[in-house]
Order: structure tokens, then sequence, then C-alpha cells
């Protein structure tokens, strides 16, 4: 049963597990949107498989990140981590060795993204549970540097259903990176950067999706190839190969 993240519009991205055909699906329009376990039917394929809803308020990643805690407030007490799953909103991680935490406690995190920047994140949590060594926190006073950071962070990157079927595929010889044509053989890559008027922090939920689908629209229209990319709240940043007769501009 595949796992669907279902934001807080009832949109959720389902990929077919036939055919590996990605689409955004509004959710909320189903008589059985609320529902953790239901047929979903491919429009590309009309394969029918099951889905199970997970209702989050954010976006949720997966992840294997080493830091540190301190307790708070008396710092008398700290030790080394490892992040599991991080959202914009809270985190799972585990200690190396059992501590006697107790839910409410307050604990000051530090760890190091695995993006561009290596970007390092300091965060007060506050235990929510705890199973054995594993715990799982809510953020805190959170600023709006470290919103921005992971909210960049977590957002699902921008690729194109070909590029999804060719992360699986076996990998061949370093000649087969070259596209041809008529006329040519090029390997032309871009990295083009956007940003929102005055930076503004407009690229969020529904405009950010709305946004990812015009992307990849226009891309594979022009015969443009999506490599990788990301939504941040004030820019877009993207690597694209393009063919010999597409124009940059």
């Amino acid at each position: 049963m595949q796992p669907v993240l279902v934001g807080e519009k009832g949109m959720a991205w389902i990929t077919c597990e036939k055919c590996n055909h990605a689409s955004a699906v509004d959710l909320s329009k189903r008589p059985d949107s609320q529902a953790n376990s239901i047929d979903y039917k491919c429009a590309n394929c009309a394969a029918v498989f099951k889905i199970y809803c997970e209702f989050r308020k954010s976006q949720r990643k997966e992840v294997h990140l080493n830091g540190t805690f301190i307790q708070l407030p008396k710092e008398d007490m700290g030790g080394r981590i490892e992040v599991e799953d991080i959202s914009t909103i809270g985190i799972r991680f585990r200690t190396r060795v059992k501590y006697d935490f107790k839910l409410g406690d307050i604990l000051k995190l530090t760890f190091t993204l695995d993006d561009i920047n290596n970007t390092v994140i300091n965060q007060v949590v506050e235990v929510r549970w705890i199973s054995g060594l594993i715990l799982g926190g809510e953020f805190k006073n959170q600023d709006q540097w470290n919103q921005e950071q992971l909210n960049s962070y977590c957002l699902p990157e921008i690729k194109d259903e070909k590029a999804l079927r060719e992360e699986d595929a076996p990998k061949h010889s370093d000649l087969e990176k070259y596209s041809k044509s008529s006329y040519s053989v090029y390997n032309l890559k871009f990295h083009i950067v956007w940003t929102t008027k005055y930076r503004k922090p407009v690229l969020q939920t529904d405009i950010a999706q709305k946004l990812r689908d015009l992307i990849r629209g226009i891309c594979k229209s022009i015969e443009v190839k999506i490599i990788k990319g990301r939504i941040s709240r004030d820019h877009v940043h993207i690597s694209v190969s393009l063919p010999p007769h597409v124009p940059v501009s």
C-alpha cells in the first residue's frame, strides 16, 4: 500500500505503482476523502491500487543527519543525535544512549542539512513522544530564517516523469549522457534561478504547487529535460538540459 501525504486542502501527489505516472490529485472532492485507506485509479493507465493517506500540515522528509542536543534551561545534559525525519514544524531523532527524557522537556538541537550550502540549523524543540532511543519533537519559537531553510529543504524536488523513471534504470557508459538530434550531439546543462519581486515569500502551498506544474508543462512542451530543482518561498532554482535549438532566455 502506497503512503501518500495529503495537504491541508486535500491535495496529494500520487505515483502509479504500474506505470510510474505521477499526478497531483484533489482528494477533498472524493466521498471517502477522510478515510485513511482508499482505492485510487491511475489517470494514465487505469490501474487501480490502494493508497494510505497521511493527513499532515507540512511536508515530511526522511533524512540521515548527525547533530547534537542540549537540555534546557540548565544545559546540564547533552549528547549526539541522528535526525531521521524532519518537517517544517517538527522532527524525529535518535540518541546514541538512553536518557531520562520526559514529555514536555525542552531541548536545543543543532544539526547540518545535506543541502548545497550545508546549512546549520539551531532549533528549540519540545518533546512530544518517546519510544526507546527515538524521540519526536515539535519546533518551538522558530525564527523566520530557520523556517525558510526548512521549508525549502522539505519541499519535494521538481522532476519530470521521465527523470523519475531514469533514476531507477541501470546506469550505462558516459557516452550515453549525450543527447542526439539530426545534426548534432550535445550535452548542454544550465542552472537557472528566478526570484520573486522584492523577494516577497509568496511561493507557498497552492501557489508553489501550481508553479511546479507550470514549469513541468512548459519544459515538456519545448523538449527541455528537468534534471533537478527546488521551489523556495522567494525564489526558484532549476537545473535543465536544453537541446541546441532552445534559447536559455
